[in-house]
């Protein structure tokens, strides 16, 4: 299926090579990748969501400061047909609970910088009776390896490699039509309970372009 509308996802998702595939894509990523790599690893990102039960219009959180595996994410998530839910880095545990409680995630990426306030935002979502998201444990490469072996999460860079990340033939699931929601973002919470928004496909696109200054 053949993309029907503009969307943030499309340059970076045409099976034809970018212009800017040579180019850096996370100059500070060890080891740095341009942005066909990069291109290739948001669809084995893609494949694998699909393989753990993401389908059309699921909602994928992500709990991470702003590291090179989010830039994937921030494509990788829509190429699947996912709805992106980026959570503020600085939450504390009650707010984040409550967000990922009201976005209904299926899944969560987590920070390992963030685990320790994870791990409590999910306790507290358990006794409240609510179902906690799958959660995949990014870890970087200075990360100090102090998760206990045998522990409950997916990880990042295995379910990449894993046997339903692995295809660079996963068929991109395309919106059927602008109005598709690709994003959820939420209100600061400073005045009352935080509250969703929605951003479209169409809505995505247009403030993801680059505006022009016009004299």
């Amino acid at each position: 299926m053949a993309p029907c509308c503009a969307s943030p996802t499309t340059r970076r998702s045409r099976p034809s090579a970018s212009s800017s595939a040579p180019r850096s894509s996370t100059p500070t990523a060890p080891p740095p990748r341009n942005w066909r790599e990069t291109r290739a690893r948001c669809l084995r990102l893609a494949a694998a969501l699909a393989g753990i039960g993401v389908e059309r219009h699921d909602v994928v959180s992500v709990f991470a400061q702003n590291i090179p595996a989010f830039c994937e994410l921030y494509f990788g998530i829509p190429v699947a047909g996912g709805v992106i839910c980026a959570l503020n880095s600085r939450l504390d545990a009650g707010m984040a609970s409550v967000l990922l409680h009201h976005s209904e995630a299926k899944v969560v990426f987590v920070d390992y910088a963030l685990l320790d306030t994870a791990r409590e935002a999910l306790r507290l979502m358990s006794e409240a009776g609510a179902r906690p998201p799958t959660v995949v444990l990014i870890r970087e490469v200075l990360d100090e390896p102090t998760v206990p072996a045998g522990h409950p999460y997916l990880e990042y860079e295995s379910l990449l490699c894993s046997t339903g990340g692995g295809s660079l033939d996963f068929a991109i699931r395309w919106p059927a039509d602008e109005n598709e929601p690709i994003a959820l973002n939420h209100t600061s919470g400073t005045m009352s309970r935080p509250k969703g928004v929605v951003y479209s496909t169409a809505t995505a696109a247009r403030t993801s372009t680059p505006s022009r200054a016009c004299s």
